[in-house]
């Protein structure tokens, strides 16, 4: 995959995860007093709850492997 579609796919994901956000708060759902800190963990769990579990032994491994060698 090069560049330009995995800076896309990065792009998709954030912008449904700040849609839905921004929404919850229009709605009125998030409350008025959280702050930055809150908004960032709130982005952080719906971010992991779109994580995809698919990933095989071997592919857990790899992608584990290239986390810790290219400091991700």
């Amino acid at each position: 995959m090069n560049q330009n579609d995995q800076i896309q796919i990065v792009l998709d994901l954030t912008a449904a995860v700040g849609k839905n956000i921004c929404q919850k708060i229009r709605d009125g759902k998030v409350p008025e007093s959280w702050y930055g800190i809150f908004l960032r963990e709130l982005f952080a769990e719906k971010a992991r709850s779109m994580s995809y579990k698919g990933l095989k032994n071997k592919e857990k491994r790899r992608y584990d492997s290239d986390v810790l060698l290219n400091n991700l």
